[in-house]
C-alpha cells in the first residue's frame, strides 16, 4: 500500500496519472475513428 500513499502524497503525481489516462484515452479515440470514417466514405 505504499503507492496509495505516495500518491496522495504528491499531487503531482496524481495529476500525471491523469494526464496519461487523457493521453491514452485520446489515443484510442483516435484509432477508432479512423476505420470508422474510412468506412464511410
Amino acid at each position: 500500500m505504499p503507492m496509495r500513499n505516495n500518491r496522495l502524497a504528491f499531487p503531482g503525481k496524481i495529476s500525471a496519472d491523469v494526464i496519461g489516462a487523457i493521453y491514452l484515452l485520446t489515443l484510442c479515440m483516435l484509432t477508432l475513428a479512423v476505420p470508422y470514417h474510412k468506412a464511410n466514405d
